[in-house]
């Protein structure tokens, strides 16, 4: 079994949880900690694809 996962020049970790029935990661290679979970690989690896990915709108706005 692959053991980590890659898009856009990022690497991260694949592990599964028997106690939650999960699985889980974290993005390597960076200073941030950037966590990700789902409840299969196929949503794992979009969620993870979605974490290093560049939002596709910026928003601009203030907090009242």
């Amino acid at each position: 079994m692959i053991n980590t996962l890659k898009h856009k020049n990022y690497l991260g970790t694949i592990k599964f949880s028997n106690k939650d029935s999960y699985f889980f990661g974290k993005i390597i290679g960076i200073d941030d900690l950037v966590n990700y979970e789902a409840q299969s690989m196929d949503k794992l690896n979009a969620v993870f694809k979605e974490v290093v990915s560049p939002p596709s709108q910026l928003r601009y706005g203030c907090f009242r």
